[in-house]
């Protein structure tokens, strides 16, 4: 444990340093870029004054600002010569006239920010806040990462597309399956609980303690009517049909958007195939 501790202490010194390196170059390359869009501006305006834009002339200025931020007019204004700059200028100063969209800097700026984020966060070598051996069952909305266990993208997964149909072929069938079943028993159980006690559904505003204890009370009551051996109509209805899930499972759940495929983990992707290869033996 005390290893363990150690060895997260260091990686999040490591991460901390290298998320410093990464904001103070960030902000070196943006006042840089800051200072040569100023010098250019500054080009900009003095050659505007140099072909005859006085400073009571605000409709050329309202131009000069446009082919500013511009950067292909930037350039061809200050290749060009006087009489051609003050064309342009004129020509851009006209209502409706707009610059031309330029690449989204920022939108790139928050990719580079992104990737830096899951290069350093999401090292799978310090994942070392799960059991191992231990995964939760998630849909593909999820990466595959330690701690996770995903379907296979881009093959059958629910069990009702299994049903009517052919056997499942396949290692990526055959895990997507059994993987399905699985959270199958998970999502009904939910579902049995929110049918049979309806608060469970939109439970009030209470606070925090207060909503844990509701849930624990209402798997206490499931259970004890399980262990008692009480007849009961809504825990009949899944007895009787292992493949029935009560349509509470379901309600309020956001439509799921598979995980990019970045995001993926080199080392569960091949514990999962090893997992699916065994079945497709063992079957």
């Amino acid at each position: 444990m005390v290893s363990q501790m150690q060895l997260h202490n260091e990686i999040q010194t490591q991460r901390n340093a290298a998320m410093e390196g990464f904001m103070t170059k960030r902000l070196q390359v943006t006042q840089a870029e800051e200072a040569k869009m100023e010098k250019q501006f500054d080009t900009i305006m003095e050659a505007a004054r140099d072909c005859g834009v006085t400073e009571d002339n605000a409709q050329l200025w309202i131009g000069v600002l446009k082919i500013a931020q511009d950067k292909g007019a930037s350039y061809f204004f200050l290749r060009s010569l006087p009489h051609g700059r003050k064309a342009l200028i004129e020509h851009y100063a006209r209502e409706g006239v707009h610059c031309s969209e330029e690449g989204n800097e920022d939108a790139d700026s928050d990719e580079e920010f992104e990737n830096f984020m899951i290069t350093q966060f999401m090292d799978d070598s310090a994942d070392i806040g799960f059991i191992y051996g231990k995964y939760y069952l998630v849909d593909s909305g999820y990466p595959n990462r330690p701690g996770y266990l995903a379907p296979y993208k881009g093959s059958k997964y629910h069990l009702q597309e299994f049903q009517n149909a052919n056997e499942p072929q396949g290692k990526e069938e055959m895990f997507n399956y059994a993987h399905s079943s699985l959270r199958n028993v998970v999502e009904r159980s939910f579902g049995v609980l929110k049918h049979k006690w309806r608060m469970l559904t939109k439970i009030p505003c209470y606070p925090t303690q207060t909503q844990t204890h509701i849930i624990v009370a209402c798997m206490a009551l499931h259970n004890f009517i399980r262990q008692s051996g009480f007849r009961d109509k809504d825990f009949r209805r899944c007895d009787i049909d292992d493949n029935y899930v009560p349509d509470e499972a379901y309600e309020d759940q956001p439509e799921c958007e598979p995980a990019p495929s970045y995001l993926e983990c080199p080392h569960m992707n091949g514990f999962r195939d090893t997992i699916a290869l065994h079945m497709l033996h063992r079957g």
